[in-house]
């Protein structure tokens, strides 16, 4: 991995895991790079989605948000799960 640890540069891949109060449906997975899209609902009933996968940047990354952001959907959550691709991938906070 170019930097060595489990922080992303800008340039290179991670996995993440987004949640915004709301739904979509699997129409919108082109738009939000192919991530894992899951809606559930909370014990308020609202509804939670939570978008998990990998992104090439932190340009893509930004896109995601924009992209939820123009939806209406307002953000809970973002966390970096992993850096670096399937074959070189570090957990983060390890």
């Amino acid at each position: 991995m170019p930097n060595g640890g489990a922080n992303p540069t800008i340039s290179e891949p991670a996995y993440y895991c987004i949640r915004a109060r709301g739904a979509l449906d699997a129409r919108w997975i082109r738009w939000l790079h192919e991530m894992e899209l899951v809606v559930d609902r909370c014990a308020s009933g609202d509804a939670v989605l939570t978008l998990r996968g990998r992104l090439p940047d932190q340009a893509a990354l930004m896109g995601v948000l924009n992209q939820l952001n123009h939806l209406g959907l307002p953000l809970i959550s973002v966390e970096l799960l992993a850096v670096g691709t399937d074959s070189d991938m570090v957990l983060a906070g390890h």
